[in-house]
């Protein structure tokens, strides 16, 4: 975000109290990739309340601390994603995604392209998608954007079966829980194994 800016709008990936007064806040921007805020627990300019994880938020900026983190001086929430804080299986798959963008998602070139994976990861999750199906999409789809030879060297290696299923599910949109070969472990395994083993990608 450049020095200048006074606005910045992004979803949610962290939170971590700073003091009894502030909680410092990470976002992932469309426009500035990931960023960090600190935002005053007990407000008066916020109309809306605290934002939740995963939430998609507006705020404008009072300036900079010594340390380059901004306070927040209004916040508006413009969309709230309260339905996967209600499964278990589907939150923690959130946060895996969570966690994979607050790893890599520094120095992103385009962050538009990859604020278009994390909200498509997340609405995906929204609609009761298969959480294993929507972490092995993320990484595939992020990897290639990053340039790594994802398809045409992990894919390609793959037994006929899982390779059919792989291109399933980045085919088209993720389905339930229940409807993929237990096969899906192992074809989500062995992306994270490569994507380890051949990339500076952190997972």
């Amino acid at each position: 975000m450049s020095e200048s800016a006074l606005t910045l709008s992004g979803i949610v990936l962290n939170q971590v109290e700073t003091g009894e007064r502030h909680l410092r806040t990470t976002l992932f921007s469309s426009h500035d990739g990931l960023q960090s805020i600190l935002l005053r627990k007990s407000r008066t300019t916020n109309s809306n309340g605290l934002p939740d994880l995963f939430d998609d938020v507006e705020c404008s900026l009072q300036g900079r601390m010594q340390k380059g983190i901004p306070f927040v001086r209004e916040l508006f929430i413009r969309a709230k994603r309260m339905h996967l804080s209600q499964d278990h299986r589907r939150f923690l798959s959130a946060c895996s995604i969570a966690k994979f963008f607050l790893k890599n998602g520094d120095h992103l070139s385009e962050p538009d392209r990859y604020a278009k994976v994390l909200n498509s990861a997340l609405d995906a999750l929204m609609r009761d998608g298969d959480g294993k199906a929507v972490l092995f999409k993320t990484y595939f789809v992020f990897a290639r954007d990053e340039g790594h030879p994802v398809k045409e060297s992990w894919l390609s290696d793959l037994s006929s079966e899982d390779r059919a299923l792989a291109r399933d599910i980045l085919s088209r949109e993720v389905l339930s829980s229940g409807s993929y070969s237990p096969r899906l472990d192992h074809v989500l395994s062995s992306l994270v194994g490569w994507l380890n083993a051949e990339t500076e990608l952190i997972i």
